[in-house]
């Protein structure tokens, strides 16, 4: 071997990687490894999620009309946006909805009986892990990449940490069966290091080259390279263009069947719904290609006739993107089921476990050296450092996000109160009060009915009567229509002065004028209050965040700091 790549410089590297950012990786290895059964962990932990099949479940097709209007009875006012079938038997389907302005929830619904079981905020096992294992929470909200740079970046301090462990044990498939008992703690644990390293080998690899991938993938996004929604923009403008100014979808079956009659061998788990006439349906799941998520299939329809924009197979992709279907799978060992996640999972484990005593052996080595001096302690204290300040600034946006976005007291304050209504012709929309009045101005929103959209270009509203009458203009969101209304001196909103004035793409103008909502009055329309976390979520997060403590602050005390 080279001079230079020798043995003894592989296994200085092969420490020093595990010594220095082994805390790091740990808390990776240990978030993906439960990550993989953490879908299993919300159903088994909420009732709400679990449902009891009948005899004759084969031969009961989802009706995802239906599983649309049972929706829409318990959220009547709010935008659908998603509907997903049910994993599996015994799990409930479920639907995203969203009111203004930042209040999304999903709700469960028995594919079955079409009733629905119960909601719950964004926030449960499964995306506080993998947000934690994605990124580590350092971005200012879910949705980035600040924190994914990072955390891909370790994908080649884990490969290079593989590629080094392999080169640097000769004999290495001994380890595979010999743990030496009775000789002392630091040839077990030496033992211990080698055999989770090697029957975790081939898995961790894999899992390496997939985080890779997912940094490249994240680079090739950023630069517009991978991103298909761009290309499907114009026909949005297109086909939102060339219809009326009132439009109504088309049920949710009959764009199911349309699909169905494109791609016969697709099954449906998922239905993008639009909320804007410019939005397009998209419909994604599994269909003929191997090892990939479901969003390597899809067909993005017309909603309001059914014409197919696009239709997508996984098998017929370019290598690319391939590539960024296949990852996933790949990366959490869902592609053969049960028997694949369970060995995931153990591979998962026994890399962590590796990781621990490796680097604690490595580091009572290098701390009884001759020559050790506590001068040459320090190089190891900087990056023990840094690695003690990101794992502070994750915490503290964990709690951020948990205590900010998505526990249901940190958002009650913003929850929409139906306060007006308004009609034409064939369509409605309801006017939501979205916070308190301050300094003399009301925030409001206008939802319209979601099975019907209004193609609206511009928005204006007069408030008020006589001298004290103020005109406005309102920002017509994707969503909604929303804005700040001038309020007259010492007054709250209230909705019968309110005129709305609104101007169709086409040209076409409409003036409305907003009638009261009697929340007290028998079967008035009401928000839902937002739910509740479950207990169990806490709990569970709780147990994770001892799992990553215990670790580290027993690593802390091996640095003597």
């Amino acid at each position: 071997m080279n001079s230079w790549v020798s043995n003894r410089r592989l296994f200085h590297l092969h420490g020093w990687l595990g010594l220095n950012l082994g805390i790091l990786l740990f808390a990776i290895c240990l978030s993906g490894t439960i990550a993989v059964f953490t879908p299993e962990l919300d159903w088994w932990l909420d009732p709400i999620r679990q449902v009891s099949p009948p005899a004759d479940v084969t031969e009961r097709p989802i009706s995802w009309s239906k599983l649309y209007e049972a929706v829409k009875a318990m959220h009547p006012h709010a935008m659908v946006s998603r509907v997903f079938a049910p994993p599996d038997s015994n799990s409930a389907a479920a639907a995203v909805v969203q009111y203004p302005p930042r209040d999304t929830r999903v709700v469960f619904i028995n594919p079955y009986t079409h009733e629905v079981t119960g909601q719950r905020t964004f926030l449960d096992i499964k995306s506080f892990i993998r947000i934690f294992h994605k990124q580590f929470y350092l971005v200012p909200d879910t949705i980035g990449v600040h924190g994914t740079f990072l955390v891909g970046m370790f994908s080649f301090i884990a490969l290079g940490s593989a590629i080094t462990g392999l080169c640097v044990f000769k004999h290495w498939w001994r380890a595979l069966y010999t743990i030496r008992l009775g000789r002392g703690w630091r040839i077990m644990w030496s033992d211990m290091h080698r055999c989770c390293g090697v029957w975790s080998l081939l898995v961790a690899i894999l899992l390496s080259l997939t985080g890779v991938w997912y940094l490249t993938e994240i680079i090739l996004a950023e630069a517009g390279v991978l991103n298909r929604e761009v290309s499907l923009a114009s026909v949005r403008d297109k086909a939102a263009n060339a219809h009326s100014v009132v439009l109504r979808p088309l049920p949710l079956d009959e764009i199911v069947q349309r699909v169905k009659t494109a791609y016969p061998e697709l099954t449906i788990d998922t239905i993008s719904l639009p909320t804007q006439p410019q939005h397009i349906v998209t419909v994604y799941g599994q269909g003929g290609a191997s090892v990939v998520r479901s969003q390597a299939n899809s067909v993005s329809l017309d909603p309001y006739t059914g014409e197919i924009f696009d239709l997508q197979r996984g098998i017929e992709l370019p290598l690319g993107e391939r590539l960024m279907h296949t990852a996933d799978p790949l990366h959490f060992g869902t592609f053969g089921g049960t028997a694949t996640k369970v060995l995931w999972f153990a591979s998962g484990l026994a890399l962590t476990i590796g990781i621990l005593s490796g680097a604690t052996i490595h580091w009572v080595r290098v701390t009884r050296t001759e020559n050790h001096s506590r001068r040459r302690r320090y190089r190891w204290m900087i990056s023990g450092i840094a690695t003690t300040l990101i794992l502070i600034a994750s915490a503290w946006s964990a709690v951020v996000f948990i205590t900010g976005g998505q526990v249901s007291t940190g958002l009650q304050r913003s929850t929409p109160v139906p306060a007006g209504s308004l009609t034409l012709q064939d369509w409605a929309g309801t006017v939501y009060r979205e916070d308190e009045p301050q300094a003399g101005t009301q925030t409001i929103s206008i939802h319209f009915d979601s099975e019907l959209h209004f193609n609206i270009q511009n928005a204006f509203y007069e408030y008020g009567r006589g001298a004290e009458a103020h005109a406005g203009s309102l920002q017509v969101l994707s969503d909604r229509v929303r804005g700040q209304v001038t309020l007259p001196k010492g007054r709250s909103f209230i909705p019968e002065p309110f005129h709305l004035r609104l101007i169709a793409k086409n040209g076409m103008e409409h003036v409305l004028k907003v009638e009261a909502i009697d929340l007290h009055r028998e079967g008035a329309v009401k928000v839902p209050p937002r739910p509740e976390v479950p207990m169990a979520v806490y709990g569970s997060i709780v147990v994770f965040c001892a799992m990553l403590l215990v670790p580290s602050a027993l690593w802390l005390r091996y640095m003597r700091w």
